[in-house]
Formats: C-alpha cells, structure tokens, sequence
C-alpha cells in the first residue's frame, strides 16, 4: 500500500464531502457518505460498494481483461559456439610421412585449399596397382576388339571370343577397384588422370585439401613425422554457421520447448536472427545454474565469432484462458498479487471483490495472468492503490488487526 496516495484520496473526499454539506449545493449524499463502504452491516463479505460521487472522487477508472494474442517473451541471454557435429576431422588414409603444411591454426581456409604434402609406401603401391590394372584393361580390350573382328569373319570360335569377353571385364573391374581405392585415399578424378606420368617419387606424393570452407581450429601435426589413421591431423571449423547456446533459470525450463520461436539479438551487428529451439540439454549447468538451450544461426557476411555474447528472447506461445491487464491494474500485498473486479453494478452503486491472481509475466505496463481472472472481467485500472488501502482498512474494522 502507499500511505501518501491514500492521504491524498482521503483529502479529496473531504473536501467533496465539504462541498456537499453546504446549503447552496444540492445533494442528498452526507460528508461521511463520500468515502466507499462495505457492503453488509454484519459480518463483511469482502466486497466494496462506490457510488457515482465516490467513484469521481478517487478518479476511478475499470477496463476489460483481454484474452491473451501475443506470446511471452522469456529474455534469454547465451554466446556463440563452434558446432561440434560439423568439425571436419582432417586423418590421413594411410600411413604417411609428412612434407609440408601449409595452415596454422586459426587461418582460414577455402575448399580445394592445400593444408599438407605427404609421402607414404601405401599410396606409391596403389597408383603402381592402378597403373597396372589399367594396362591390363586397355591390352584387354584391344584384344576383344580383335577377337569381335576375328569372329566375324569365322576366324575365331565363340568360344574363343567368350573368353577375351570375361578377360575384359575381369581386368576392367580390376582396374575400377584399383581406381575407387585411389579416390577413397582423397586423390581427386585430375590428380589420378596424371598417375600415368608421375616418376616413382612422385607417386609417393599426396596433397591433402580442405574439403569445405572454414577456420583451422587445431593442429596436431609436425612435419616430418610419421602418422596413420588413427592419427587427427588437423581439425577444419565450418564458418556457413554458429550454434547459439542460451542459459534458461530453472523455474523457467517447463516454459521452454523444442521447436518454440527464439528471436537472437546481437548487439555487437545489431542485427536479430530468427530461430528455433533446436535441443534442450538435460542437465542444470553447474557453473551457471541454469538449463542450457541450442539453436543454430547462420553466419551472414561472415561476422560471426565464437563465443560472442547475445541477447533475445524465447516466444511462448499465448495460452487459453490467460489475460492480459494494465499494469496499475495490479496491486501486491503480503507477497500477492491482487485486482480488483466489478462483480455489479446497479447504476447508482458499483461493487467491487479483491481478487487473488496468478501472474504469468509482468512487464513495464502490462500484465499477464494465468489464473484469477477471465476475459471480459472489470477491473480497477485507476485507483486500485486507493481501493486497498479501503479494503485493508476494511479488514482491520472487522477483525481488529490487520490479517
């Protein structure tokens, strides 16, 4: 309650009820009158009667509980991160020995870019493979050639020919093995079209590329070591997108679920990016204490670091049977929150109940309720201070004490 407001009202009605009581001014409405009553002379029934000259004195005013049409915005605060699904894991495919590198962490880095030279025993012996069974496929196929001729003309016996048949694909297969090994190595279609040239040095010779656009993030590799494939030799961070990781306090988590609309807000770009709740984690942060959310944002214009703060809000949809409500509506006393409501009207007389509400999210001038109130109710919007300070005083007259 606030005594100074409840001072001022009172003034005012005294000075109405002054007016009231002189012979020139027509009324039928004493001074004590002035002031709104209870409404039962034995035991109270919790409601408060105004009449027209009372309701001008306090500066009444009522309004309609509106059904709630727009979502609830939960203020949600996080950062940037890396997605840890989308590292590129950079192995080699064989053992190899390491020439050059070409990146060091943090660089950038475009698909097709160099990141090391290797040598390896391994890829030497597949391209010397490959090379092999491509002879062998290209004599074979001549030799069908021939042997389709031949058996045109009756020199040679299907038989004969069935056989150059079944050599062919045989070595061609090979050679399409030999080939598909390459590829599964990280060879490109143009750098095995050269095997046939390459020295037996070069064929030992790879150079590893990036296979997308990102930033090194680590680097376990030094040249002229020895690695195989279990080996990570570098980690590539793929830059086209950021995961956004929020922190919900826990009285909020059954508010929040996956697919809800999350507004991100970066205040460094000042820029807001639409998203989704994509995962909740199933665990209260230990060092936060708070439940962790994620989405993903893509990275436009590239702006985007790791661990950059930002701000927003998660969108919880309207619920049935909230309202909304002024503000100034709403008064607390004792650690509850209260309106109060219109029950009748007579014309000459309002009455008024106290009545308890739940409040689902306050802000600046409004408020919604999740319980207590319906669509259509009349509430005090102007002069609900004044009205608790009569209805405490009211309680005070009828039990003795305050409650």
């Amino acid at each position: 309650t606030n005594p100074w407001i409840y001072t001022h009202a009172r003034a005012a009605l005294n000075r109405l009820a002054t007016s009231a009581s002189r012979p020139d001014t027509a009324t039928t409405h004493r001074g004590e009158e002035l002031l709104p009553s209870v409404t039962s002379s034995q035991r109270w029934d919790g409601l408060i009667a105004v009449n027209s000259i009372q309701w001008k004195a306090l500066g009444l005013e009522t309004v309609e509980a509106q059904p709630q049409t727009e979502p609830i915005r939960l203020e949600v605060n996080g950062k940037t991160a890396f997605d840890t699904e989308a590292q590129i894991q950079i192995r080699p495919k064989f053992t190899s020995l390491i020439d050059k590198i070409y990146v060091r962490v943090g660089e950038s880095v475009k698909a097709g870019d160099p990141l090391v030279d290797l040598f390896s025993e391994d890829l030497a012996s597949a391209k010397s493979a490959y090379e092999t069974k491509l002879a062998e496929w290209e004599h074979d196929k001549q030799q069908l050639e021939r042997s389709r001729k031949l058996k045109a003309s009756g020199a040679r016996s299907e038989r004969e020919y069935q056989d150059d048949l079944r050599d062919e694909r045989r070595s061609f297969l090979e050679a399409k093995l030999a080939k598909d090994k390459l590829l599964v190595y990280g060879l490109t279609e143009q750098e095995i079209a050269k095997i046939p040239k390459e020295d037996g040095v070069q064929k030992g010779k790879m150079t590893m590329r990036a296979p997308a656009d990102g930033v090194v993030i680590q680097k376990n590799v030094v040249k002229g070591n020895l690695y195989d494939i279990t080996n990570v030799l570098l980690v590539i961070e793929p830059l086209d997108h950021f995961w956004v990781v929020g922190y919900v306090y826990p009285q909020d988590a059954s508010r929040v679920s996956i697919g809800q609309d999350w507004e991100i807000r970066l205040p460094f770009l000042d820029q807001t990016h639409p998203a989704k709740i994509e995962s909740i984690f199933q665990e209260v942060d230990p060092d936060t204490k708070t439940l962790k959310i994620r989405t993903r944002i893509p990275n436009l214009g590239g702006r985007l670091k790791a661990d950059m703060l930002v701000g927003g809000a998660v969108l919880i949809p309207p619920a049935p049977g909230r309202t909304v409500i002024p503000r100034v509506a709403m008064v607390a006393t004792d650690g509850a929150d209260y309106v109060f409501v219109q029950v009748s009207d007579s014309g000459r007389t309002a009455r008024f109940r106290r009545q308890p509400i739940r409040v689902a999210k306050e802000y600046h001038d409004t408020v919604i309720v999740s319980e207590g109130l319906r669509p259509g109710d009349l509430v005090v919007s102007k002069g609900s201070l004044i009205m608790n300070q009569i209805y405490e005083d009211a309680k005070i007259t009828q039990n003795g004490m305050p409650l």
